[in-house]
Order: structure tokens, then C-alpha cells, then sequence
């Protein structure tokens, strides 16, 4: 199997990448000799100038330690399967954790917050109203109550049901992100109310 690449620019991660890769990375400058690049198994990051045959080298007596080759072989640590590499720090952190503990950066899939809140009203105060998203039912709310549910970041259908009456919404979740919604129920009258739901 061939070595993984990776590479670090503007706080940003690149890879995995073959060797060929980033070396036309490199030669497209979208590797700089002061970005740091690590080997798949690797831990450690280093500036991409010491990587032997990224760059142009420099004389023999210019260099003071050995460089990294950039090479197709096999990786030095075998990787193991429960661990993966913290995105900002690349230490190894187990794959069950939920920050790594060298950083404290988070980890997993990216998270936001939708809160949904429950105005205080008479009309339909009597009735608990049911909160489902992609179908499941998440909670219900009561009258002045409010439901705090952790999404997935992206978009998400909706629903509140609850009086004989519904509503639904798209709702765009931002990773880090609170988005919050308001529902109520609007006066009955003789024309019929209905159950709002719209951002708060």
C-alpha cells in the first residue's frame, strides 16, 4: 500500500495524497517549504522543506538533521485502526472520544443546536405540541416550554403537530451554531387559527 500524505496550510488539512501527488502539489505551490506535511502513520508534522525531494534540496553542508524521504513506502508504525489523527494537533486520539485530549479540539461530526421555543398563549395552551426531524420524534412542548435538540450540520425537515394541526420547516444547522424557532398557536376564530413555526 502506498504512503499517505498530508499537509497543513492556513490551518487547514490536506490529504491523504500519494507521494506523486504532493509533489505536484508542491510544484504547483500549493505546498510551501514553510507549510508542514506528515506521513499517514506518522504523528509528528514537519516543515515541508525538510521533506527530501519536495523541494529543491539544499547543499549537503546546509542541512543539520536528516530529512524525511519522500517516497511510496511502507509506513515505519503501523496505523491502528481505533486511532485517528486530532485535525488540528495530528497527535493519535482513540476514535471514540469526543475532544482530543492533547488540543481540546472537538471531534466527531460536525454539531449545531436547534432550539425550539414555545410561545405562552391561551389558544391552544392545552395542548402539547410534538417536535420530529427526518421523521423522528424528537420531544414535545408544552405551553411556554422550549426544546433543546443537538443536529447533524445541514438541513433538516421540521415538523410540529399537535391541536389537530401541524407546520413544517427546512432548517439549515450550522456546525457550532445555535438556530432557534418559534411556534404558536395563532387565534382560532371562526376562520379556523393555525400552529406557526418560523424563526425566532
Amino acid at each position: 500500500m502506498a504512503v499517505e500524505w498530508y499537509y497543513m496550510r492556513a490551518g487547514q488539512i490536506v490529504g491523504p495524497l500519494t507521494a506523486a501527488k504532493l509533489r505536484e502539489h508542491a510544484i504547483a505551490q500549493k505546498v510551501a517549504p514553510a507549510d508542514h506535511v506528515r506521513r499517514g502513520g506518522d504523528v509528528n508534522w514537519v516543515p515541508a522543506a525538510k521533506v527530501k525531494g519536495l523541494f529543491e534540496t539544499p547543499p549537503a553542508e546546509e542541512r543539520s538533521e536528516p530529512q524525511p524521504v519522500l517516497a511510496e513506502v511502507a509506513p515505519v508504525v503501523a496505523s491502528n485502526p481505533n486511532l485517528i489523527d486530532c485535525p488540528d494537533c495530528g497527535k493519535s486520539v482513540s476514535r471514540q472520544a469526543k475532544q482530543c485530549p492533547h488540543c481540546g479540539r472537538p471531534l466527531g461530526p460536525p454539531v449545531g443546536k436547534l432550539v425550539v421555543v414555545r410561545s405562552s398563549a391561551m389558544t391552544g395552551s392545552m395542548y402539547a405540541v410534538r417536535v420530529t426531524v427526518g421523521g423522528e420524534l424528537f420531544g414535545e412542548v408544552k405551553n411556554g416550554g422550549q426544546l433543546d435538540i443537538d443536529l447533524p450540520a445541514g438541513r433538516h425537515e421540521v415538523k410540529v403537530r399537535g391541536g389537530g394541526l401541524s407546520n413544517s420547516a427546512i432548517i439549515q444547522i450550522v456546525d457550532g451554531k445555535t438556530t432557534r424557532y418559534q411556534m404558536y398557536f395563532s387565534e382560532w376564530g371562526i376562520f379556523g387559527g393555525g400552529l406557526n413555526f418560523k424563526p425566532a
